[in-house]
């Protein structure tokens, strides 16, 4: 973030103060082109859907790890659906985050628990089957997961399953759609985002926030220090 006496002109608009320094590219960005960068990279990821037109129902996935996260995605999501008469569900499977569902509801349509092993759910299979028994109309799947989070999972396979797993940011079985609509988004930029939105300080989060383990707080400094090492991963692995 910029400190006061850093403030200059958005080198995007050229009209409006910058608020954050993204250092991959150099810009300094106002809180309206930062959000409009976001939601044109989500809306990027959307031309992966098969479905296409008015009315989408978008559910996301909200997980203790990811609870910021998963509140931008919402919020975020929850715009873009406006403009096409669709709308987003966020999805709870953990008790813990029960307390903050009031905070996740202002971000989206409505919430909804549902009592099962979020773990299972890490698992793209089991996403599915899941919302396969549900019985309700849902189009799209939308999980929280940021660039980093991508390649925090490819060294988990790599360095505790001893497997290259190549990374799927799009997966559709039968009628059902998942996509990773933030998969070309660093976790800076979405931090960034939730600070200067207001979605950080008004989400109770304290008691629910899951504590990063060595692989995602070696991506996190990848993602401060050379972000761009994190764009090269993503081709590589995604070509």
């Amino acid at each position: 973030m910029l400190r006061a006496r850093d403030a200059i002109e958005c080198s995007s608009c050229r009209r409006r103060p910058a608020v954050y320094f993204r250092r991959h590219s150099g810009e300094r960005l106002c809180s309206i082109c930062l959000y409009r960068d976001l939601v044109r990279e989500i809306k990027r990821s959307f031309s992966l859907i098969g479905k296409k037109g008015l009315g989408l129902k978008v559910a996301v996935l909200v997980y203790s790890c990811r609870l910021i996260e998963s509140a931008v995605l919402m919020k975020l999501m929850s715009e873009v659906e406006q403009e096409f008469g669709g709308e987003v569900v966020g999805i709870v499977t953990e008790e813990r985050l029960l307390g903050c569902v009031t905070d996740l509801r202002r971000y989206c349509h409505d919430i909804v628990f549902i009592a099962v092993d979020g773990e299972a759910l890490k698992e793209v299979n089991s996403v599915f089957r899941v919302f396969s028994s549900l019985g309700a109309r849902v189009d799209v799947v939308a999980l929280p997961a940021t660039l980093d989070d991508i390649l925090v999972t490819f060294l988990n396979n790599l360095v505790y399953g001893g497997k290259i797993v190549k990374p799927e940011v799009y997966v559709r079985h039968s009628e059902l759609e998942l996509i990773l609509p933030m998969c070309r988004i660093l976790k800076t930029d979405l931090l960034a985002y939730a600070l200067t939105s207001g979605v950080l300080k008004g989400l109770s989060y304290s008691n629910c926030l899951s504590r990063p383990d060595a692989l995602s707080r070696f991506a996190s400094q990848l993602s401060i220090k050379h972000p761009e090492l994190l764009y090269r991963f993503l081709y590589s692995a995604l070509s």
